[in-house]
């Protein structure tokens, strides 16, 4: 099971969008977990599409008392803002925490101060970082990221190593992309 425990202001947009259509009083009961979630970062009181909800007090002792009872070997943060929110239990257990770069975490969040300044401790307590491009790999060395634990690996398939048909080939190409656009 997945839970998602920080968003970006989009996402709260998308939310009011979504609240005001036929879906909003089913979606608003199924995202009723997420109340506990707090706003930090410059502009977060305002409500500035610039800030990225963190985890409140209670997320994080659910967190704490999960990590207690199932010891994990590893936790695996996808995006930073989660791994921001995770490492400090995880430090306090010696419980190893990859993050995983994967977009916005990497690119719009890099324009605020308050975000790139805890980029270098974060690095430091991170057992190893991934991100998926090496533009994206120079953005975080850039940001104190130790390039011994950077690791890229990128989203997609191996183009130059599958061959087509013939026929496929005089055909034109369709495809399907099943994908979130985001700026």
């Amino acid at each position: 099971r997945i839970v998602y425990l920080s968003k970006t202001g989009a996402w709260r947009r998308a939310k009011a969008h979504i609240r005001s259509s036929w879906a909003g009083p089913l979606i608003s009961y199924a995202l009723k977990p997420l109340a506990s979630l707090r706003s930090v970062g410059k502009g977060a009181a305002a409500g500035d599409s610039a800030d990225i909800l963190t985890w409140g007090n209670d997320i994080e002792r659910r967190w704490e008392r999960y990590l207690d009872q199932r010891r994990p070997d590893v936790v695996l943060a996808h995006w930073a803002p989660n791994g921001l929110a995770a490492i400090s239990a995880c430090r306090d257990r010696e419980i190893p925490l990859v993050v995983h770069f994967h977009g916005y975490d990497a690119s719009v969040l890099m324009r605020y101060e308050w975000y790139r300044s805890r980029l270098p401790g974060f690095f430091e307590h991170a057992g190893a970082v991934v991100c998926v491009s090496s533009y994206m790999s120079e953005v975080l060395c850039r940001a104190g990221c130790p390039p011994e634990k950077l690791h890229v690996i990128p989203c997609g398939a191996p183009i130059h190593d599958i061959s087509l048909s013939n026929s496929v080939s005089r055909e034109p190409c369709r495809f399907i992309a099943v994908s979130r656009l985001v700026q």
